[in-house]
């Protein structure tokens, strides 16, 4: 039985085979990555709901004390200089924070995944609809994510559609028809979902700050909270990527 020569029963160059062989690569690649990165997404977005709930449990046990702030405390050498509701307060607070960092950790990272599993979407219906160029396999030349540490930092506490997102692999080392795709997306309705869970996170506090401190804070926290969101409307004036 003969070998039949590829380049002899496809009529291409050498040269054309193997870029063919490229792009027949790259499409599994990109399908494999879609694949896995749905199921990352899923992942992420379960722990954040996670530390949500855990969350929840803590301010419905301030709520459904009868004591509250609890009556050891004045009992603790702290208080010689720090009242009882201020004291009871920051350690919630300190609770708070630190499950509020987390979620928005994961929530960061399922963000990052949304957006690239609809660009994987993205780039591969662009090559159902046009040939492959030879420079869309190339190494990424541009220039990565722009941001500052700063916003990062922000966006672990409040939503920062312009800081840069998490990423183990670097625009560079991805091909250029890829990150093109994942360029234009410019963002998916994952940031409103997140909005959502981020802004209850915000309410539970604001329900703690309200059963600490009396009823007489409430018009404050009111205004604090309008001021937050005129914030965040601002701050997504510019798309998640």
């Amino acid at each position: 039985m003969s070998s039949v020569n590829p380049t002899e029963a496809t009529g291409l160059c050498p040269e054309q085979v193997l870029f063919y062989k490229r792009v027949e690569r790259a499409e599994k690649f990109v399908r494999h990555l879609w694949s896995s990165i749905d199921s990352y997404h899923n992942h992420k977005e379960n722990l954040a709901h996670a530390a949500l709930v855990v969350m929840e449990g803590l301010v419905v046990g301030v709520l459904t004390r009868k004591q509250w702030p609890p009556t050891w405390i004045p009992d603790l050498e702290l208080t010689e200089w720090l009242c009882p509701q201020w004291a009871a307060f920051i350690g919630f607070g300190i609770l708070w924070l630190l499950l509020h960092i987390y979620m928005r950790w994961q929530l960061r990272k399922r963000r990052w995944a949304a957006i690239m599993s609809a660009g994987a979407s993205r780039a591969l219906s662009i090559w159902a609809m046009i040939h492959p160029a030879p420079g869309d396999l190339e190494p990424y030349p541009g220039p990565g994510q722009e941001g500052g540490q700063v916003w990062t930092i922000l966006d672990h506490i409040v939503i920062v559609p312009k800081a840069p997102l998490p990423s183990d692999v670097e625009e560079k080392d991805y091909p250029t028809w890829f990150v093109a795709a994942v360029l234009k997306q410019k963002g998916t309705g994952a940031i409103e979902a997140e909005g959502i869970v981020t802004l209850g996170s915000y309410f539970l506090l604001l329900l703690v700050i309200a059963r600490t401190f009396g009823e007489v804070v409430v018009p404050l926290l009111i205004w604090l909270a309008y001021m937050a969101f005129l914030l965040l409307k601002m701050l997504r004036r510019r798309p998640a990527l």
